[in-house]
């Protein structure tokens, strides 16, 4: 099995058209469904103010010269106003940096003296007001036979993550960019449902964002679409799922330093309803799996197919086609890379192909009166994202 790399710009968006034979691509959302958020009655614009991710109630640091901030993500409707309190008394703008959804304060340096206390974050809006607060307790600078790293943002909880050692951190952690401990898994889900989407980010000692993206469209935070985060395991929340929520999702964390991602399918099935669309979640027994691997290591991704796929399979890097292989007597297929290099970091997609009979229902045709085209090889192509990252 060949090793394969591609040249083409990483994090590109996966082209849905690049097969165009006798197959039927499946498309995201399935323009078959009639159920969309789109459509639905138009109730009051205005929602009280939420906060999604809200400060640590407790949190206990170094003095350090480095800086250290509080992030707070909310939402609500009008844009709710927000401000920063120590101990009651109302901070300086000039601390704070605000962007859509999304409000941070920065110490820049953790003195005991002077930066310990209790520090609130009021949300508010004319529908209604909440607050978040953290009390912040600062210790004394240890001697160098009693230093551990302290973080140089509120992120510092990746740092002592269970996933982490706390033997294997040095008093002297450089900056880097954040890694990717537990990846996105391919879902199956109902139409109706809520579900919730998630990884394990680290990067001691640096911060770093997160941002969701959609189909190759970064997820603008809202009540449809909430990001979450507890310690270092960071979560896109969906509390109703819609047919048109099908596709591929994608986590991206950077800083200055650097980026990394991990991606899934999610698959919204819609039971009892126009059974005649084949759902392309059906193809996979087992999904492949995002995967990181250090520089020089073999990469293995497998994935187990239904008894009604066909028997060769396409693997795709970033929207081009670089590997095809053949369904083995278990079902199985497998992708390899016998050294991985920088280059083979991307986002992955296996195409499987979904044989149909020649009665089945054309799915791009359903509630149409046009009449389906005969085509007695047409059949679904179903896709499962992954990412491979190498470090």
């Amino acid at each position: 099995m060949s090793n394969s790399t591609t040249n083409s710009k990483q994090h590109a968006t996966i082209d849905t058209s690049m097969e165009n034979n006798a197959t039927t691509k499946a498309k995201y959302p399935n323009p078959s469904l009639t159920r969309s958020r789109s459509i639905l009655p138009k109730e009051n614009s205005k929602s009280p103010p939420c906060i999604t991710v809200g400060l640590r109630p407790q949190l206990e640091v170094f003095e350090s010269a480095n800086p250290l901030e509080f992030k707070v993500i909310f939402l609500g409707e009008p844009l709710p106003l927000i401000s920063w309190k120590k101990d009651n008394v109302l901070l300086s703008e000039t601390t704070i940096k605000s962007k859509l959804n999304c409000s941070t304060l920065y110490l820049a340096s953790v003195n005991a003296e002077s930066d310990a206390g209790l520090y609130s974050c009021t949300v508010e809006n004319s529908e209604g007001k909440v607050e978040t607060r953290c009390q912040l307790t600062i210790l004394s600078k240890p001697n160098k036979s009693q230093q551990v790293p302290t973080s140089s943002t509120l992120t510092m909880k990746a740092a002592v993550d269970s996933a982490t050692s706390s033997d294997s951190l040095g008093s002297n952690l450089k900056p880097s960019p954040p890694i990717i401990l537990d990846h996105l898994k391919c879902i199956r889900s109902v139409d109706g449902v809520e579900i919730e989407l998630s990884c394990k980010i680290v990067c001691p000692p640096s911060s770093f964002d997160v941002v969701w993206i959609h189909n190759g469209k970064e997820i603008k935070p809202s009540k449809d679409f909430q990001y979450h985060h507890v310690d270092s395991r960071y979560a896109l929340k969906i509390p109703e799922l819609f047919p048109e929520d099908s596709g591929v999702y994608t986590c991206e964390a950077f800083n200055d330093y650097g980026e990394t991602f991990t991606t899934c399918s999610l698959y919204v099935a819609c039971p009892g309803k126009q059974s005649n669309i084949v759902d392309p979640a059906t193809a996979f027994k087992t999904f492949p799996k995002s995967i990181s691997v250090a520089r020089g290591g073999p990469v293995v991704v497998q994935a187990e197919l239904s008894a009604g796929c066909d028997r060769q399979v396409s693997w795709t890097k970033d929207g081009c086609v670089i590997d095809q292989t053949t369904v083995n007597d278990q079902n199985k297929v497998q992708f390899s890379i016998v050294e991985a290099g920088v280059r083979d970091t991307g986002l992955y997609e296996l195409h499987a192909t979904m044989n149909k009979n020649e009665n089945d229902a054309d799915p791009t045709h359903v509630g149409s009166n046009e009449e389906a085209p005969p085509s007695k090889d047409a059949g679904l192509i179903a896709v499962a994202a992954f990412a491979i990252i190498v470090l």
